[in-house]
């Protein structure tokens, strides 16, 4: 979860013995504390921010309330994103960020077959979108079968594929 200065721990960003270390607990113990509303991501930071820094705060849910779709808006949405009926969806939405591991996932994604009916989609911005997107760039140039699992790649909506694809 995205605790600060834990992550940056974490990732070797600080060290716990550093002034900074100790001071930002303080600040973030500091401004909870004067907030009219903390909000967490569920439960587990919920229980972590009271416990680390003494605040009460509202968990939101992640999710949507589940809905019932056709089969016939379901195929709709595949096509408008040029995603094969058949294919097994696996996204990845959220925080691209440096407390989040990619490296299993484009390694697997390099091993497909291109015959695969798996489809991968990253969804989401941070400090390692960069470096998937130049996984992807590598993957376009790589000669066939790789390439023929990849279709275009755009800053903007990239869609990467039939195995990669980011929004």
């Amino acid at each position: 979860m995205d605790l600060y200065p834990d992550v940056m721990k974490a990732h070797g960003m600080i060290q716990e013995n550093s002034l900074t270390y100790r001071f930002l607990p303080c600040l973030q113990h500091w401004s909870f504390q004067r907030s009219q509303v903390v909000i967490t991501l569920g439960p587990d930071m919920q229980a972590r921010v009271a416990e680390h820094y003494g605040a009460s705060s509202v968990a939101l849910p992640l999710w949507a309330e589940r809905r019932q779709a056709t089969k016939e808006a379901i195929q709709a949405y595949r096509d408008q994103r040029g995603w094969r009926h058949e294919s097994i969806v696996f996204l990845y939405s959220g925080n691209l960020g440096l407390g989040h591991r990619f490296d299993e996932w484009l390694t697997a994604i390099v091993d497909l077959d291109p015959d695969s009916p798996i489809t991968c989609i990253f969804s989401g911005n941070g400090a390692q979108r960069n470096k998937v997107e130049a996984f992807v760039q590598m993957e376009a140039h790589r000669p066939p079968p790789s390439i023929s699992r990849i279709m275009s790649v755009k800053r903007t909506c990239p869609s990467i594929l039939r195995q990669v694809t980011f929004t």
